[in-house]
């Protein structure tokens, strides 16, 4: 009989460490694929941020123009500069909108973006929710018109693709102060 009670005690004791190393191995599969969307996600938003940034900081570069911003509003901005350092000035824009059936995302909040180089437009579906730009004039308000624009914030949160539980999504905020250096405005 106390060799059946022992034997019954194995199969219990093994059971629970059999449930607890499949509970492990769960958790540590989550965590994982939770680390692998972050890390996703933080990759996207560094990306567009450089691309961002180098292009914004060369508003006016080699352009004649005396106002170098063509269209500025809150998510939509359209310049003229040499972007590829080549002596001719080119037409670069920023703008975005909603998901096409194309780059279908299970995000719903999920906007593309769009960046738009002498006519050839790109969509980037990097996992963009909130992009938002505001403009400065020389002492530091915000800007009425496009020929007092000085400096300008660049705001964006990218979000993961999908969920690591349930709803909940990876998120990073990013933002930025760009003062382009070639800005040849004059005053009125």
């Amino acid at each position: 009989m106390a060799a059946f009670l022992d034997v019954i005690g194995s199969f219990v004791l093994g059971g629970m460490i059999l449930i607890m190393s499949t509970k492990l191995n769960f958790v540590m599969s989550d965590n994982s694929q939770q680390s692998n969307m972050e890390l996703a996600t933080q990759e996207n938003c560094v990306v567009v941020s450089r691309m961002l940034e180098v292009d914004l900081s060369k508003i006016g570069y080699r352009s004649s123009s005396a106002a170098p911003i063509k269209i500025g509003d809150s998510t939509n901005i359209k310049f003229y500069a040499d972007i590829d350092d080549n002596g001719t000035v080119d037409s670069v824009s920023y703008f975005t909108g909603p998901m096409t059936a194309g780059y279908a995302s299970i995000n719903p909040r999920h906007k593309l973006l769009y960046r738009s180089w002498n006519n050839t437009t790109i969509a980037m579906n990097v996992g963009l929710t909130r992009f938002k730009i505001t403009y400065y004039d020389s002492v530091g308000a915000q800007a009425a018109q496009l020929n007092e624009i000085r400096s300008m914030k660049v705001s964006m949160d990218v979000e993961s693709v999908l969920p690591s539980v349930d709803t909940v999504y990876s998120i990073v905020h990013w933002e930025q102060y760009i003062n382009p250096k070639f800005f040849r405005y004059t005053f009125n």
